[in-house]
C-alpha cells in the first residue's frame, strides 16, 4: 500500500497520480506473468526497473508463488458475494489472519479470526445472517503479493429485512498465491444505522 502524508488537493492531479501508481502495478503483474512464462517471447517488453525489483526478490519457482492479477482477485470477491465457500477454501492459506472493524452482535464475520476453518465458519454466518446483494471490487491495485481494493458494498438483513450501503476498503496479503492476510476497513456506524433504523 502507497501512503502519503501530502495528497494533491487537485482532482485532476490526484486522478493522475493514481492511474500512473495503476499503470506501475499493471507493468510489475506484467513482469511476473513473463518471468513465470519465458518461452513466450514478450520479456523485452518489461520495464529494466521492474525486471530488476523481481530479480532481486527471486524468481517466481524459487518463491513458490502463483502470480496474483485483478482477474484472479475478482474471481474470488465473486465467490464470496455468491456462497460458493468450497471455492473461496480453495483461495485461503490454511493459517490466514482475517482482520476487519465493525460490531460483531451485527456483522459476525468481522472481527479477528486465525485458520481457514474459522474464517470459513465466519463466512458461513454471514450468509446466514445477511444477504449478499452487491459485493462489487470498484477499484483492485496488485503489487506483487499485495492487493488494495475499494468495494461498494450492499447487504441485507433476512430477520429484519433491513438493508445497508457502505464502501469498504480491503488490503490482502498473498503467500503462495493463497491469501495469507485480511484487512477490511468499513463505516460501520453508518451501517449500523441503516440496519437498525
Amino acid at each position: 500500500m502507497i501512503m502519503s502524508s501530502s495528497l494533491p488537493l487537485n482532482s485532476a492531479q490526484f486522478s493522475a497520480d493514481f492511474e500512473l501508481r495503476a499503470d506501475i502495478m499493471r507493468q510489475r503483474d506484467l513482469a511476473h506473468r513473463h518471468l513465470a512464462d519465458p518461452t513466450s517471447g514478450e520479456l523485452t517488453q518489461i520495464p529494466h526497473e521492474v525486471a530488476q525489483d523481481h530479480a532481486s526478490r527471486g524468481t517466481v519457482d524459487e518463491l513458490g508463488m502463483t502470480p496474483v492479477t485483478e482477474d484472479r482477485i475478482r474471481q474470488i470477491y465473486d465467490d464470496f458475494a455468491n456462497g460458493r465457500l468450497d471455492r473461496l477454501a480453495q483461495a485461503l492459506d490454511e493459517h490466514v489472519h482475517f482482520i476487519s472493524n465493525a460490531p460483531t452482535d451485527y456483522f459476525p464475520y468481522l472481527g479477528r479470526r486465525q485458520g481457514r476453518a474459522e474464517v470459513l465458519k465466519a463466512f458461513e454466518e454471514l450468509h446466514e445472517k445477511l444477504e449478499i446483494v452487491t459485493f462489487c471490487p470498484l477499484t483492485v491495485l496488485v503489487d506483487h503479493n499485495d492487493a488494495a481494493l475499494t468495494v461498494f458494498v450492499r447487504i441485507k438483513d433476512r430477520t429484519t429485512g433491513q438493508f445497508a450501503t457502505f464502501m469498504a476498503a480491503h488490503f490482502l496479503q498473498f503467500r503462495n498465491g493463497l491469501i495469507a492476510g485480511y484487512c477490511g476497513i468499513i463505516d460501520s456506524l453508518k451501517a449500523v444505522q441503516q440496519l437498525t433504523d
